[in-house]
């Protein structure tokens, strides 16, 4: 019996040439009309090679919506239009950040070029974090005048500043904060933490998802690995947090609130 299965590579179809693994995912986007194989030629260099039937795509989309410049663009514009079709009303949240500001544009795009197909209602939704800075709110007013929108304000549930004396401040990203606050329930000693991950879990048998990301059992490379921040476990290792950390004020701030709205309205985020 085969003990070492071989790594899973992404699909591809026959006319491509640059087939990717799971693992090495920079750049790539998955072809939604060719088999789902992923090609990173169009959107890292510019350019689809002239053998990939890709470029009769391409040029059939780029009639259809102005200035898409890569296929991470065109990737972006087949999922809008997939929701667009399948829901009849649909909540977008507006943080007042460059990413929501890209998805408010090909959301909006998308409607103008397919307007007498689509007939779903928008809810454009700003929830106030409790820490929103003047130059935010300024912002919104100026995307409502530009695209003759409506930006509905939600004052948040536990506002970031009660969530962070609550549970605990986030510390560089929401899981890295979620693995830190288990071990910090388990009265984890991170001064320790340089042991065995089998010595870690039979100290702390109850803490064993935080340990397996504390230890890296996934992998080095792997999302859920401690390693994917350089030099945060010794880092952890010589300077022992002394106060609570904690990923909740996100929750309290803003998906709460959404979830309220979701289930109060039946949108669909």
């Amino acid at each position: 019996m085969n003990t070492n299965p071989t790594p899973h590579r992404c699909e591809t179809c026959d006319s491509c040439k640059l087939p990717r693994t799971v693992d090495d995912n920079g750049g790539a986007a998955k072809c939604k009309l060719m088999k789902y194989k992923t090609i990173d030629g169009y959107v890292a260099g510019g350019y689809t090679p002239d053998w990939c039937p890709l470029n009769a795509v391409v040029k059939q989309a780029t009639n259809k919506y102005d200035e898409i410049k890569n296929l991470a663009e065109l990737d972006a514009f087949f999922k809008c239009e997939r929701h667009l079709f399948l829901h009849r009303k649909i909540m977008v949240s507006i943080s007042g950040g460059s990413d929501s500001d890209i998805i408010l544009d090909f959301v909006l795009r998308v409607l103008a070029a397919r307007r007498h197909d689509y007939t779903c209602e928008l809810h454009f939704v700003f929830f106030d974090t409790g820490i929103e800075f003047e130059a935010t709110k300024r912002h919104l007013l100026f995307l409502e005048k530009k695209y003759n929108i409506t930006i509905d304000r939600r004052r948040a549930i536990t506002p970031v500043p009660n969530g962070c004396k609550k549970y605990g401040v986030p510390f560089l990203s929401k899981y890295a904060s979620e693995m830190i606050n288990r071990l910090q329930k388990h009265n984890f000693d991170f001064s320790q933490g340089d042991r065995p991950f089998d010595e870690l879990l039979a100290a702390y048998p109850q803490c064993k998802g935080a340990l397996r990301w504390w230890c890296s059992i996934n992998g080095d490379k792997s999302a859920y690995s401690i390693t994917r921040f350089y030099m945060l476990r010794e880092f952890l290792i010589e300077n022992p947090p002394d106060f609570p950390i904690s990923c909740e004020c996100c929750n309290g701030a803003k998906k709460n609130n959404a979830k309220k709205i979701r289930t109060r309205e039946q949108y669909r985020p």
